[in-house]
């Protein structure tokens, strides 16, 4: 990831940079951060996608294959991440947080209503891998659990760092 994009913090303070980017671009980002196991960066790319509202909607994610992508296990963690992340923010969305930046609570301290994100219509599509494809190894050797989303394709990973608030 320092490789890569070795200077993104200062990027994101250049309005410039900020206007270019896109909300692929941003994904692709936290794609590399994820398969790196960079928690912190995972953490920084999913609040700068959240933040980026109301033009960057989850829901509208485009296909990998449409940029190229056909390799299968590629595919199944970005249509997992993808999943991932827009569980994430309906996470945040059920505490009350808006991505406007406000933060909505009921008078009696009950669940506040929202309007859930639903996962991109490719990831339905996206492939179950063969053998277990460990992305995200554990200090327990003997722990193989996996976040719904990832382990529904096979996959060993943790969305953990996407839920920072």
């Amino acid at each position: 990831m320092d490789e890569h994009h070795p200077d993104i913090f200062e990027l994101r303070l250049l309005p410039i940079w900020r206007w270019r980017d896109t909300m692929q671009r941003s994904f692709y980002r936290l794609y590399e951060a994820f398969c790196a196991y960079d928690e912190a960066l995972i953490g920084y790319e999913t609040e700068y996608f959240w933040k980026r509202q109301p033009t960057w909607n989850p829901e509208l994610l485009r296909d990998p294959r449409e940029d190229g992508c056909t390799d299968p296990e590629q595919l199944a963690v970005l249509a997992s991440l993808a999943e991932g992340l827009i569980w994430s923010f309906n996470w945040r969305l059920g505490l009350g947080m808006r991505r406007d930046g406000r933060h909505v609570e009921s008078e009696d301290g009950s669940p506040v209503d929202y309007v859930p994100y639903a996962p991109p219509v490719w990831t339905e599509a996206a492939p179950v891998l063969p053998q277990r494809f460990i992305l995200h190894s554990y200090n327990d050797p003997e722990d193989s659990s996996s976040d719904p989303d990832f382990d529904k394709r096979n996959i060993q990973a943790t969305t953990a760092a996407l839920r920072t608030v």
